[in-house]
């Protein structure tokens, strides 16, 4: 069976996954897009969200084919690597992307806003299976985590405690997934405010970005 073929099998069985009752379903009819089957590097960020590919079946895309806030962020980055999450752009290898989370775990308060729930355990480890066989089935070479949420719920799967600006200082280390051996880079998420008072040597998030894409492209390049 191809890439192609297994994606689209697997994403059936992420359909009709109803292991977490307290979540929201992922109905979305995710787009095997033939250009990301060839990807040597996999992003990773939380869950599906109320906009992007919840509506329009392709991350960081809206359901008019337009880039969100955060995948047009994304993309001018991604550019220092000859990759792009836009559509529109033919030239470029499309990034596959997955989540941590299938599904969404809805908004709870907190304090007075607004936020997604953290999710459980269980609900971790259910969605992790997911994860994997679409890691499996892409062969990547490198992972990018986007935001903390990410990164801090990966690492509880694997029985690790990180947190963003802790990883910051740790770009391109091997990570041991199952029998899978990657290259592991850490990013604030796209959309979110960065603080830089989170990390030592404070730097704008888009120098971050930037750091890590020519770190990323040297390794690719070897």
């Amino acid at each position: 069976m191809d890439k192609a073929a297994e994606l689209k099998k697997l994403y059936q069985k992420i359909i009709h996954c109803d292991c977490c009752p307290k979540v929201i379903p992922s109905k979305v009819r995710r787009q095997v897009l033939e250009n990301t089957l060839s990807s040597e590097i996999v992003l990773m960020a939380q869950a599906p969200a109320e906009t992007g590919v919840r509506i329009s079946g392709v991350h960081w895309n809206k359901e008019n084919g337009t880039l969100t806030a955060g995948g047009s962020f994304l993309d001018k980055h991604l550019a220092l690597i000859k990759y792009s999450v836009n559509l529109k752009n033919n030239e470029y290898v499309r990034p596959y992307t997955t989540n941590v989370l299938q599904c969404w775990t809805g908004r709870e308060r907190k304090g007075k806003g607004e936020r997604d729930r953290y999710p459980k355990d269980k609900e971790l480890t259910f969605c992790s299976c997911w994860w994997k066989k679409e890691l499996e089935i892409i062969c990547p070479k490198v992972i990018v985590f986007l935001g903390a949420p990410a990164i801090e719920c990966f690492a509880q799967v694997i029985g690790k405690e990180w947190k963003l600006a802790e990883r910051l200082k740790h770009q391109g280390e091997i990570i041991i997934i199952d029998d899978m051996e990657l290259k592991g880079f850490f990013l604030p998420h796209p959309t979110s405010s960065y603080k830089e008072k989170d990390v030592p040597n404070p730097r704008k998030k888009s120098q971050i970005y930037h750091d890590v894409f020519i770190q990323i492209n040297k390794y690719l390049s070897y």
